[in-house]
């Protein structure tokens, strides 16, 4: 999308004088079509159309004179805000904006979003290399589900190193992710709830987080999954997914301990991945119902791991290897090598047992 420093000329259009929907000539990307913002708050002083000043050209602002020229009063800008550099230290001169589609913040010296409202963000989100943000509260984000001129908004969300943030409360109505959802390098991130988030047609990527739990209560579709370095992490609970669209990867906490349940859970259409997790005990909560792994199965270097839960009463897997875990009895990693059809495990490094009986099937 084309970003357009802003200059002493702006795009005005009044909400009021958008055309009805099927009307093919709605101003902006996104059309007023009735609300879409179910649980996020509304500020009944913009609530009247006619008294919202609507913009529809990007854009991006750098310095403290690019604030200067905003509409006064309630507005709304129908396309994207990107906000960057250091020189952004407070959001107070956005006034009275109420949304917008993509937000992006990026390299600011933000501490927080002290916007004078809340701030709905409608379309993509990036947040990325603020040093000092420490919170996103004054944020609520969703996508919008109404029409639009042309397609649909197609949403991802990246939220990256941020040294100080601790929370996600802006991200908290999320319930479809059309690309990835990326939490990458905010070494003090606490918990990670998202107890409305359904569907992510990308990836779930979690690395490098101060998190001590992960949650995903509602999740029932999501294309990749990686959680990753993850040093304060001890417990994912889990989701209601019934498959994974591409790989399973947990590599690298060194705290975790359970994985929750995940007790629907029969596909993994990629490569399942769980090293260096050294307290992990068992793998009970992800592999109970497992039927098929299409790629690799990797199971390495887990200091405590004694149990592979029912990964051998799978139908199928692919080729792997289980190395290295000392208190993984060798039958367990045999059992699997030899119950589940077609499968070549490569087994070493675990602990020894001799005279193994599979029992297949059981």
């Amino acid at each position: 999308m084309r970003h357009t420093i802003l200059t002493g000329l702006l795009s005005l259009t009044a909400t009021a004088c958008l055309a009805d929907v099927g009307g093919g000539d709605c101003v902006g990307e996104r059309c007023k079509d009735g609300t879409t913002d179910a649980g996020m708050s509304t500020d009944t002083a913009c609530s009247d159309p006619a008294k919202v000043t609507e913009l529809t050209s990007p854009l991006l602002l750098r310095t403290a004179a690019d604030f200067d020229t905003l509409p006064k009063g309630c507005w709304s800008l129908n396309s994207s805000l990107r906000l960057e550099g250091q020189a952004i230290s407070s959001l107070a001169k956005l006034g009275d904006l109420i949304e917008v589609n993509e937000l992006e913040i990026v390299d600011t010296s933000l501490t927080s979003i002290d916007t004078k409202k809340q701030l709905k963000v409608w379309s993509s989100l990036l947040v990325s290399g603020n040093t000092k943000l420490a919170a996103l509260n004054n944020l609520a984000v969703k996508k919008w589900e109404g029409a639009t001129q042309g397609a649909p908004f197609t949403v991802t969300y990246n939220i990256r190193n941020n040294a100080l943030l601790a929370n996600l409360e802006g991200l908290k109505y999320i319930q479809t992710v059309d690309g990835d959802l990326r939490l990458t390098d905010n070494g003090k991130l606490g918990a990670i709830e998202f107890g409305e988030l359904t569907r992510v047609g990308g990836a779930i990527v979690i690395t490098n987080s101060g998190a001590p739990s992960i949650g995903f209560a509602q999740l029932t579709q999501v294309g990749r999954v990686e959680i990753g370095s993850n040093p304060a992490l001890t417990s994912i609970r889990g989701f209601s997914a019934t498959s994974i669209g591409g790989d399973f990867v947990l590599r690298g906490n060194p705290q975790l301990t359970q994985l929750g349940t995940m007790s629907a859970l029969t596909t993994i259409s990629g490569a399942l991945t769980i090293d260096d997790n050294d307290a992990l005990v068992d793998l009970t909560g992800l592999t109970g119902t497992m039927q098929r792994v299409s790629g690799a199965v990797t199971i390495t270097g887990n200091a405590n791991l004694t149990s592979l839960g029912s990964l051998s009463h799978a139908t199928a897997i692919g080729a792997g290897s289980i190395l290295n875990n000392p208190k993984l009895g060798t039958c367990k990693a045999v059992e699997v090598d030899h119950c589940v059809p077609n499968s070549t495990v490569s087994i070493s490094g675990n602990l020894t047992q001799n005279n193994c009986a599979c029992w297949c099937g059981l």
